[in-house]
């Protein structure tokens, strides 16, 4: 698909042409030289460093802002044949990297199985866990964090892991498995980033990942300044379905203290569970929760940046709860990949009405009870707090207020 997104140069021109000259790239000429080695048409092939230091680099298929190569430098800068092309230029030639961004408690990792369950895709549990624990461990300024977030979806959408990366994910407790990484690997981690890497390769690019820790500002560089080709789910909630959410699992959270009265007369679990204060301000919290949504949430087409055209896509958690093998097509439709049989198997299977154990995700027969289910959930002074902080939310996400019956 061409990607009709202006982009800026290093010189700041307007690039308009994305699809470029045959005489400039043949693509024919390069697939053919692809298909007569025998390098994967997912590496990135990289040569020793030469005499006087300087490593000479190649791209196979992923192209990116500091390694768009299809041939060494020295040569091009010795003969002067191949003129020097912006990587954006060809991003539609690149599989789409997935990025599902959401919030916690958002819904998103029942989301993020949909691609987990697919076997011709690589996907990620939130990688962006890695970059918190370095930051308490180094003491992160914003600016250091966001830069060594970026690292590391840029690393992931070239299949490439660092040591530090891959011990973070692979002791964190509670991970959702990756279903590549696990086959063959009865413990179901990386171990090593090279191990990581050859197993991401094997998907040819076709790569998902789910960031809970990331926002629209943190994903452009990578797709202005980079060339990725991502595709961004943007995954909401009713902020009051949310805050019950978060509720219920702060109050069975392994180690959390809490005083029994919490679990029902108290009127103020919000405050004393950490979940709404202004200060400081977070994404756990109401009012941080709420700011993510105003300014994340792109509903109206007209309103959307050139830059986020045909890349972004809004889905609601109730709707996917509604009806998650239409909103399931629509997201496999949106990334521009075909829906495999046994997916639809997997979303039939765990999305079973008559299911009644302990499965990753149930949905009732009453769909919309279970969306609404907040309304039981909640206490009244709780409600009003959440409504009074993310009104304007609500109505832009035109959820219907706790005023408005919501149960026939």
């Amino acid at each position: 698909m061409t990607v009709n997104v202006p982009l800026r140069s290093n010189n700041d021109s307007y690039v308009t042409r994305l699809n470029m000259d045959r005489e400039n790239l043949d693509y024919d000429q390069l697939r053919r030289q692809r298909k007569d080695s025998s390098v994967n048409s997912s590496d990135v092939t990289r040569s020793p460093a030469d005499t006087n230091g300087t490593t000479r680099t190649y791209e196979i298929l992923n192209v990116t802002l500091n390694n768009v190569e299809l041939e060494s430098k020295d040569n091009r800068s010795a003969n002067n044949s191949t003129p020097q092309s912006h990587p954006t230029a060809l991003m539609s030639e690149q599989p789409p990297v997935v990025i599902l961004l959401s919030l916690w408690r958002f819904g998103s990792s029942i989301l993020g199985q949909l691609f987990n369950q697919n076997k011709d895709m690589f996907y990620l549990f939130e990688p962006l866990y890695a970059a918190s624990i370095l930051s308490q461990r180094y003491n992160y300024t914003d600016t250091q964090l966001k830069s060594y977030q970026r690292d590391i979806i840029r690393n992931f959408s070239k299949c490439a892991f660092t040591t530090d990366f891959v011990s973070i994910i692979d002791a964190r407790p509670g991970r959702t498995n990756n279903t590549a990484i696990c086959q063959g690997n009865i413990e179901c981690k990386m171990q090593t980033p090279s191990r990581a890497s050859d197993i991401c390769k094997r998907y040819g690019g076709r790569l998902a990942t789910k960031l809970i820790r990331a926002d629209l500002d943190l994903l452009k560089p990578l797709i202005m300044d980079d060339g990725i080709n991502l595709k961004i789910i943007h995954l909401v909630r009713d902020p009051r379905g949310a805050a019950a959410s978060r509720i219920k699992y702060r109050l069975t959270e392994p180690g959390f203290r809490v005083d029994s009265d919490l679990h029902s007369a108290a009127p103020d679990r919000l405050q004393t569970l950490g979940l709404f204060s202004s200060t400081p301000e977070t994404f756990t919290t109401v009012q941080g929760m709420c700011q993510w949504l105003r300014e994340n949430t792109l509903v109206d087409p007209k309103q959307m940046p050139s830059w986020l055209k045909d890349r972004y896509h809004l889905v609601r958690y109730e709707d996917f709860v509604d009806s998650p093998l239409a909103v399931t097509q629509d997201l496999y439709d949106f990334v521009g990949l075909p829906l495999r049989e046994d997916v639809k198997d997997w979303i039939q299977r765990n999305t079973n009405p008559e299911i009644t154990d302990n499965r990753f995700f149930t949905i009732h027969k009453n769909s919309h009870s279970a969306a609404h289910h907040w309304v039981r959930d909640l206490k009244a002074m709780e409600i009003e707090l959440i409504e009074a902080e993310c009104n304007d939310v609500l109505r832009l996400l035109m959820y219907t207020s706790s005023s408005t019956p919501v149960f026939p």
